[in-house]
């Protein structure tokens, strides 16, 4: 009898005593494992080692957190801590919640539940419900997965209870010993797992791997390369009075030809061929474009900002409408210069306050401003054709030649994709709608998702043709300057991720840049062979009705008149509202991704980590210090100051 007691005070944690509930943590172990496991096999195709090492990591995380866990919970039980035992399970439930949502997170938008988190914490509650707007997916449908979320967490209580009963009924005996032997097992393998096999398996996809694993790290961090430079970010002009110092001569113009802006959502430029988008197509080959033409950034805000600043996006921030009330420094020189300024928007333009970041305080900039989408449930693609219908209402009505710019603001090719249904037709077969959890955890219905993106290219491609006939009927249309530009691409897996803001890839990058200067003969002075960027529009625009690029000393971004014009560009990658950490440089070959290792406070941060270097096909390729310098050493010596 003695020696069958000492054996029974080896089982598991009272197991003996029907106390605890093994069912419902055999439960969340199973559910934790499928959401990683699965979610690794996603990440590319085919079978690589990379693959496989993540794959035994996220298993040995999945183990180790199951047993730190149910040891914390027979603690608990053992200690008879009722109320905090209903809390902790609570808590888990939570937890396996948030690690469902994290998944489709960083499928569908590159980011984790808990860097989520923290960017919702650093944003104000109308900023964030302006977030949610721009998703195009109604608020009520936000609601609604909020309560599903709650229901999630109380389904799990009551199947916790129902699982204690079974629990309880069935006797389950493990000894502390295997427990332990378990999780001291776990970490032992982790470790010289990680030293074995790591420099094989952190190559390409390692990024987007380790965002598979529950703790989203490996024990050994991955080293990337580090990069001293001579200085730190350059400060971009901001003066109280930045006109100050100029020359006054340019603001005298003999002429003022209609300056006209077009800026679409999530336009790629392989996208733009005769079938898909003929009137854009017909444009490009008969006015300036360029076989590389890159935003400034993936996100809608940052792409904005270098467009109307001619800045880099890491200076977002610093021009924040509570410290500068003034606006858009070309748009201030445009107006200097006598310039009226006419806004018809379809997109949203609340979204980190742009109206006032663009068009300073109370939007003094303007002389009217037309925001469709400020109505209520409008479609996007009716308010893109009110946006087209106000510029060409407002050209026959006032039928003059100069003195005005028109920005025009497009949102239908936002994901979501907004058409009328007749488009439909000639892009069959096409999603009637996107589901994003579908396309989250399956590419079986991506042709059909970019039918929609292509039908909704089409229907901005028509009116955009609505336009160019419009005006052509004016006396504008001889004179006018017209630029047609995306903010930003979209990727479809192309490099394992979707849509945009989610990485720095040449899908969400590419995008159209044509430029009609009067009527054409500018075309003989432009070098296409180099990449050009958002910033270089308002440089570009400036230089051609002043006759000389004469405000360099305030606008970073260059003309493509400019004869030294720089052979590469800078962007940056998302951040919301904060200053970009990762950006990349490109020089029309190659492209180097790079991040400021302190990415808190990147304008005192003297060193960057290497992420990778690559290719014109997106290909990563080796590279040395030497090797960088030689391709972007201009680059760094522009962006930093010694």
């Amino acid at each position: 009898m003695i020696e069958n007691q000492e054996v029974h005070s080896e089982v598991s944690f009272d197991m003996s005593d029907k106390k605890i509930n093994y069912l419902f943590f055999l439960f969340v172990f199973f559910l934790n494992v499928v959401v990683h496991v699965f979610h690794v096999f996603l990440v590319e195709d085919g079978f690589t080692f990379s693959k496989y090492f993540f794959l035994m990591y996220a298993l040995g995380q999945s183990i180790l957190e199951s047993l730190i866990i149910f040891s914390i919970y027979t603690w608990i039980q053992s200690n008879k801590l009722l109320k905090i035992k209903n809390l902790f399970v609570l808590l888990c439930l939570s937890v396996l919640t948030l690690r469902v949502i994290d998944f489709f997170l960083i499928r569908l938008m590159d980011m984790s539940i808990w860097y989520g988190f923290k960017l919702i914490s650093s944003e104000t509650a109308g900023n964030f419900i302006e977030l949610l707007k721009a998703t195009n997916i109604p608020l009520d449908k936000w609601f609604m997965a909020f309560i599903a979320m709650i229901v999630f967490v109380f389904t799990g209580m009551l199947l916790y209870k129902l699982s204690s009963h079974i629990s309880h009924r069935f006797r389950l005996t493990i000894s502390k010993r295997i427990l332990a032997s378990l999780a001291f097992g776990s970490i032992f393998f982790l470790f010289v797992w990680d030293i074995v096999f790591s420099s094989i398996a952190h190559e390409t996809y390692s990024t987007q791997y380790l965002k598979t694993l529950p703790w989203k790290f490996t024990l050994i961090k991955p080293k990337h390369e580090e990069l001293m430079v001579d200085g730190c970010l350059k400060d971009p002009w901001k003066d109280s009075d930045c006109f100050a110092s100029l020359d006054s001569r340019p603001f005298s113009l003999q002429r003022k030809p209609d300056i006209f802006l077009f800026i679409t959502e999530s336009l790629r430029e392989d996208f733009i061929d005769g079938f898909v988008a003929p009137n854009l197509a017909d444009f490009r080959s008969s006015n300036i474009h360029f076989p590389l033409a890159l935003s400034n950034a993936n996100a809608t805000h940052f792409s904005w900002f270098s467009i109307f600043y001619s800045l880099y996006p890491f200076y977002f921030p610093t021009y924040n409408p509570d410290q500068w009330k003034r606006g858009s420094v070309p748009l201030m020189l445009l107006k200097k210069m006598g310039y009226e300024i006419h806004v018809h928007s379809a997109s949203r333009l609340t979204l980190y306050r742009m109206e006032d970041m663009i068009f300073g305080d109370n939007q003094y900039l303007l002389d009217s401003m037309s925001c469709y989408a400020a109505e209520e449930d409008i479609l996007p693609y009716i308010a893109d054709a009110k946006a087209i219908n106000g510029v060409c209402e407002q050209l026959h009505k006032d039928d003059r030649s100069g003195g005005r710019v028109f920005l025009v603001f497009l949102d239908s090719t936002h994901f979501g994709y907004s058409f009328p249904d007749e488009y439909k037709k000639q892009f069959s077969p096409i999603e009637d709608k996107i589901n994003y959890a579908d396309v989250a955890i399956s590419k079986k219905n991506l042709e059909k998702v970019k039918n929609r993106y292509r039908a909704a290219i089409n229907y901005v491609d028509t009116l955009f043709g609505k336009f160019l006939n419009s005006i052509k009927e004016t006396s504008s249309w001889n004179d006018s300057i017209i630029v047609f530009t995306g903010d930003h691409g979209e990727e479809f897996y192309e490099n394992g991720h979707l849509f945009h803001a989610t990485d720095l890839s040449q899908q969400q990058l590419h995008v159209p840049l044509y430029f009609k200067m009067g009527s054409g003969d500018a075309n003989n002075h432009v070098k296409t062979n180099l990449p050009a960027c958002h910033m270089d529009i308002f440089p570009t625009i400036l230089h051609y009705i002043v006759g000389e690029d004469c405000f360099q000393e305030i606008l970073q971004g260059q003309s493509i008149f400019n004869p030294k014009k720089r052979e590469y560009v800078v962007g940056a990658r998302y951040n919301a509202g904060k200053a970009p950490y990762e950006f990349f440089i490109h020089n029309g070959s190659q492209k180097m991704v790079a991040q400021f290792d302190n990415k808190q406070d990147i304008f005192h941060s003297r060193t960057l980590s290497i992420l990778s270097t690559q290719n014109d096909q997106g290909e990563s390729i080796p590279y040395s210090f030497s090797v960088i310098h030689q391709h972007f050493g201009d680059a760094l010596n522009d962006l930093f100051a010694p």
